[in-house]
């Protein structure tokens, strides 16, 4: 019995609390305007800390840029847009220099290449030219005429005295006459060695012409020489010498001349060409 007053004591007790409640709120109807449903505290917190980083992005430098910095992002670009172009332009004349310079170096070496082949074709027609000249100049020279002393038509003295000459004759020896244009010599005393005859300075009247095999002369050129002279040349100082010099010229009209040289030797008794060169020589 005391229990059951107890628990009806106790029933009171909480319709007493529960009426000094306000009543519980009913349940809302979907589609009915309410408010939204409160969120966790960790949802909250990370609702709040996006919202604050999209803030801190907003207000970063550069997410929005400026006019002015709109203006300097399109010169950068310019700028570097007309460095790759003169940089593509230096390459391209680079090139270029290189291609001309391989062009000019390929022109040189083949303006060298047909210098040398004309070089080779001028040195070949110079020597092929020289060959014909001298084949020519042998011809002729074995053609022209000749005139040299005829030994076996000349007589020289066994003995110097005088009345007794030297006697002297030439003959044209060539294939082609001479004109004969003139003759002189000499026969005499010399102190020292002989020297070259001179020339004649004036020719014959009448120039001889001389055939080929033909005869000159012939001359007799006496001594002149005097007794003492005679006497030291026997002593072997000096010498009695004879000389001649013929002028001719062959069908060409080329001058050509003949020297004759030769001394007397006491010891051997007889004649001897002269030892000096060009004495004794024909051209």
């Amino acid at each position: 019995m005391a229990a059951d007053e107890k628990q009806r004591g106790s029933g009171m007790s909480d319709d007493k609390r529960d009426h000094g409640k306000p009543p519980a709120a009913a349940p809302a109807k979907p589609g009915a305007g309410t408010a939204p449903p409160s969120l966790s505290p960790n949802a909250a917190k990370s609702e709040m800390t996006r919202r604050g980083l999209d803030r801190d992005d907003d207000n970063k430098p550069g997410a929005m840029p400026t006019p002015n910095e709109r203006a300097l992002l399109r010169l950068n670009r310019g700028l570097v847009l007309l460095a790759a172009a003169v940089g593509l332009f230096v390459i391209v004349g680079a090139v270029l220099l290189l291609w001309q310079q391989m062009l000019i170096r390929n022109q040189l070496d083949q303006m060298y290449a047909e210098s040398q082949k004309t070089d080779q074709a001028l040195a070949t027609a110079g020597r092929i030219a020289d060959s014909t000249r001298k084949s020519a100049d042998s011809l002729f020279d074995l053609e022209r005429a000749y005139l040299l002393l005829d030994a076996s038509a000349s007589v020289l003295p066994k003995t110097v005295a005088a009345g007794t000459p030297v006697r002297l004759s030439f003959k044209n020896y060539g294939k082609t006459p001479a004109t004969l244009h003139a003759v002189s010599g000499r026969y005499a005393y010399s102190p020292g060695p002989p020297s070259r005859l001179a020339a004649p300075q004036t020719g014959m009247a009448v120039p001889l012409v001389v055939a080929d095999g033909g005869t000159a002369g012939p001359y007799d050129i006496a001594l002149d020489i005097t007794d003492a002279d005679l006497a030291r040349a026997t002593r072997g100082d000096g010498t009695v010498v004879a000389q001649a010099v013929v002028v001719y010229a062959d069908m060409t009209g080329e001058t050509h001349q003949t020297d004759i040289c030769v001394t007397y030797q006491f010891k051997t008794g007889g004649f001897e060409t002269c030892p000096a060169v060009g004495l004794d020589s024909h051209n």
